[in-house]
């Protein structure tokens, strides 16, 4: 069976159903857990006792670090690639096995969408893509869907503009612009519609129940200058407390309550990383 900690993205439902992918879920949780794509316990969400509870973990990732693999009985991690994905298939093809080519195009949209459409590649990216159009994948039904357009519902569009409207704005390395905000929801859309908008960093705050979650996302120039998002939530996490990890362009941070309300909340944050990233353009590292 299987957790999602967030539910399915509307992309990812759009694959399930043009695919025709039965999903069966976990009615509870099990003993044995195999955690795919997560590099610390913050990335599970509310099932972030899986990490302590299970009695057996393992954990298939491509994060370069994280604290979930110290914890694990078994942990494939491979950095270089650039989707988790790459690891899994590369794991079935030495055992010896196969998917089916419903399930080999499910894995190719992932591959495809992880990678940028191959902007990001790893030393066995291409090998993996090609064995699994050798396994039945369909690139082209891969890329049709994952290129299927369709506006995002409406909640989450009024979650995107609601954000845009608290925004604080902060500027640092002179051209590198960082966007704060709050919303009560949908923060990893919110994320990404910032730095459409024109932000290098976003960093939307969520309240939660045991702190503030906070999504990060950083635009491909900001990348390009050294600034990185799971540096972000590494420093988030040094200086509050609490969990961060991620990707070079975006990452999540678990950090309690630091303010009494959000809003001062997303001040103090807005107010305090700008010298980080500043630090992070002089010094060329985080």
């Amino acid at each position: 069976c299987i957790i999602l900690p967030e539910g399915l993205s509307q992309q990812s439902k759009r694959l399930v159903e043009e695919l025709q992918v039965d999903i069966t879920y976990c009615s509870e949780a099990e003993d044995n857990v195999i955690v795919v794509d997560a590099a610390n316990p913050v990335q599970l969400g509310s099932y972030s006792r899986l990490a302590t509870e299970a009695s057996t973990l393992i954990v298939v990732d491509h994060h370069a670090t994280g604290e979930l693999r110290g914890r694990a009985r078994i942990a494939i991690v491979d950095p270089g690639a650039p989707a988790s994905i790459e690891v899994l298939v590369r794991i079935l093809h030495k055992a010896g096995c196969r998917l089916n080519s419903r399930d080999s195009t499910l894995a190719l949209a992932g591959l495809i969408h992880d990678s940028r459409r191959f902007q990001l590649v790893g030393r066995d990216t291409f090998r993996i893509a090609s064995i699994l159009v050798e396994w039945g994948g369909d690139y082209g039904k891969a890329l049709s869907l994952l290129s299927t357009g369709g506006r995002p519902p409406m909640p989450e569009r009024v979650a995107r503009l609601k954000a845009a409207s608290r925004i604080r704005l902060a500027r640092a390395c002179r051209e590198v612009l960082i966007a704060v905000t709050h919303i009560g929801s949908y923060e990893s859309s919110v994320a990404r519609s910032m730095v459409d908008l024109g932000a290098d960093v976003a960093i939307v705050l969520t309240e939660r129940r045991e702190g503030y979650r906070v999504s990060i996302r950083v635009s491909k120039q900001a990348e390009e200058r050294g600034i990185r998002a799971d540096a972000i939530a590494a420093y988030l996490k040094d200086k509050y407390g609490g969990e961060g990890g991620g990707h070079p362009a975006a990452a999540m941070a678990q950090i309690p309550f630091i303010a009494p309300s959000i809003e001062e909340a997303a001040d103090m944050i807005a107010k305090s990383i700008p010298g980080k990233i500043a630090r992070i353009c002089v010094g060329g590292s985080g």
